[in-house]
């Protein structure tokens, strides 16, 4: 593994938050939850959320665990020799997808058996995965596409364009976020949102400074904003969905320690993962 930060190990909830034109400073990380606690030797490479859960994936131990955010309970979902080699996770409905160098995997997470597989046909540099409404979405960089495959009762259907008309360079494209619209965030700093695979207008307004080493990227269908993990900055920001207007941004010095966020605006509640802890940031 790449050799990653680690936030401060502080466990003490903090609610020490200074307010000033919509910035707020934590003082102290609040864990959410170890994840030694699930499992011993468990650390985190990615995760994905699917409605009130989160799915982790630790490629060496070829294990993906599911945690209810509510409960904390925990179950392993899928692992061993099916997983082995996969990297992006992704989900939708009761479908996880592992996506591996030269495939894509369909589980489905109740039985937690593989139901389809479809074979790498095109792809040339996938950087992204995401499911949306039984559907997976494959972020090509390098061909300019995303590659949507829909999902029907027994698995997922050949592979379609999803992007329309000229061709699109997303050679700096980094992220991809689905909550109906597409959601592009690129290493410029710059954030693209696609209609119906067509571009559609929007525009960041409102930073008091550009972003700098962006890990994480994140919304939903769910959710009224988009929030950036902004790792060489230590914070979180929320721009509109609506207007792309800045609306707040969270400071925390172990957010140089995250690498991925989720989000709950309904349960106010900014999820950070590390290797081997979630840590948590209160939404005000």
């Amino acid at each position: 593994r790449p050799p990653r930060s680690t936030p401060s190990n502080s466990s003490a909830a903090s609610d020490v938050y200074k307010r000033h034109a919509g910035e707020y400073t934590v003082e102290e990380g609040d864990i959410f939850l170890d994840l030694s606690l699930v499992r011993e030797d468990f650390e985190a490479d990615n995760w994905t959320v699917i409605e009130n859960k989160l799915l982790l994936f630790d490629k060496e131990e070829k294990s993906i665990i599911q945690i209810d955010v509510d409960s904390k309970s925990t179950k392993v979902v899928a692992g061993g020799e099916r997983v082995k080699g996969g990297g992006l996770i992704a989900a939708a409905g009761n479908r996880l997808f592992v996506l591996k160098e030269d495939e894509l995997l369909v589980i489905d997470i109740q039985k937690s058996e593989v139901i389809d597989q479809k074979e790498a046909e095109g792809w040339q540099k996938i950087i992204d995965l995401v499911g949306f409404s039984s559907n997976a979405y494959l972020l090509d960089s390098q061909a300019g596409q995303i590659w949507k495959y829909r999902g029907f009762e027994g698995g997922l259907s050949n592979k379609e364009d999803y992007l329309k008309g000229n061709g699109y360079d997303l050679s700096e494209a980094r992220f991809m976020a689905i909550d109906g619209a597409v959601w592009l965030f690129f290493s410029d700093g710059q954030i693209i949102k696609f209609v119906r695979g067509r571009k559609d207008s929007f525009v960041v307004s409102g930073l008091d400074k550009p972003f700098d080493e962006v890990s994480g990227f994140y919304t939903d269908q769910n959710l009224d904003n988009l929030y950036v993990l902004d790792r060489k900055n230590t914070r979180v920001v929320v721009i509109s969905k609506e207007t792309g207007e800045y609306q707040a941004q969270y400071s925390w010095l172990g957010i140089a320690g995250a690498y991925d966020l989720a989000v709950f605006e309904d349960r106010k509640l900014i999820l950070l993962l590390t290797e081997k802890k979630i840590y948590q940031i209160k939404i005000r």
